[in-house]
């Protein structure tokens, strides 16, 4: 049965209730109360049955409604999972609605101005449509979807002006950020080389070097509770030209392995974000290959968001993993 609750009489202008007597015209379905019907005699919308101008029941609200990002405005499809332009999650956001407040002229030449009202940028000043490494800036947004406002600027910047930007989160935690980007090959394989870095130097300070250097503490008459002074690490220093090449070798290899471990994460601080924006563009260029239709479909969305935004789960564990590694000796030692 047919719901009017939503409708109109025709006739008498009044919304239909529950219970009220309605007939419907047999050719397009044009609701009329029953009496306001038989005093006109005849459906209001005859001259245009069988045309493309006949009646229609209206379109429900729900099937027109948008979904609105909270973050940007934009208008999406009401079945998008995120936004379009700046890959905001929409899924817990099923009446989103976007309003910029407008300002009185009047309380401005007044003196009771409010604040004015900044719209945030989630492209961070580049124009959705402009082009980098020939992919849009809102569809690289696609895939960078978190902390877009710094890289589609960081992005466009490299490809137009060549201008690098240091990355210190990539730098202070080089493979759990590859991994919280969603790099995995090149998350695990910077991650395990890290990892191992790490253990080695653990196990080379505390195993190795730890010894020759106790011995060297002895032979300056340090305490084993206290700290040398200033005389004793002279002698601890002059002690060391006296010491055979493996054991000079295994006072060096924490330092050398430090070294090694902070160039690594040197180098990727300055070319992560050049990685990761041929990432988003090998993303996106292997989404449209597979789904080549345009537009943006559900399953486009799906992938997107698959492939796209942030892994917090697999970065934080790696940091546990790198935690576990640098405080278990002080257990043993």
């Amino acid at each position: 049965m047919t719901d009017f609750t939503d409708m109109k009489c025709p006739v008498c202008g009044k919304p239909f209730s529950n219970g009220d007597d309605i007939v419907v015209c047999p050719q397009c379905g044009a609701p009329y109360h029953r009496s306001c019907y038989q005093q006109v005699g005849h459906c209001l919308y005859e001259d245009r049955h069988g045309t493309k101008d006949a009646w229609k029941p209206p379109q429900k609200a729900a099937e027109k409604e948008e979904k609105i990002c909270p973050r940007c405005g934009h208008p999406n499809r009401k079945d998008a999972l995120f936004c379009e332009l700046c890959g905001t999650s929409l899924a817990k956001n099923e009446q989103n609605s976007y309003q910029q407040p407008h300002q009185n002229p009047s309380a401005v030449n007044s003196g009771n101005a409010q604040m004015p009202y900044i719209a945030f940028d989630p492209l961070g000043g580049v124009a959705p449509t402009e082009k980098i490494d020939d992919i849009s800036a809102s569809d690289l947004a696609k895939v960078v979807q978190s902390n877009t406002s710094y890289y589609i600027p960081v992005f466009r910047n490299f490809v137009r002006d060549h201008k690098k930007r240091f990355n210190f989160c990539a730098f202070l935690f080089t493979g759990s950020w590859f991994l919280y980007r969603k790099q995995y090959k090149k998350g695990w394989t910077i991650a395990s080389v890290l990892l191992i870095l790490h253990a080695l130097y653990q196990y080379v300070t505390y195993v190795v070097s730890y010894p020759v250097m106790q011995s060297l503490m002895n032979s300056a008459g340090v305490a084993s509770d206290a700290y040398p002074s200033t005389n004793q690490m002279i002698a601890m220093s002059g002690m060391i030209s006296t010491l055979s090449a493996n054991q000079q070798i295994a006072l060096a290899l924490p330092g050398i392995l430090m070294i090694g471990i902070l160039l690594i994460k040197l180098i990727f601080g300055f070319k992560a974000n050049q990685m990761y924006k041929a990432h988003c563009v090998s993303v996106i260029k292997e989404i449209e290959t597979n789904h080549p239709q345009t537009g943006v479909s559900s399953e486009k969305t799906i992938l997107y968001r698959e492939k796209g935004g942030v892994n917090m789960a697999l970065a934080m564990g790696i940091v546990l993993c790198y935690t576990l590694i640098t405080y278990i000796p002080y257990f043993f030692f």
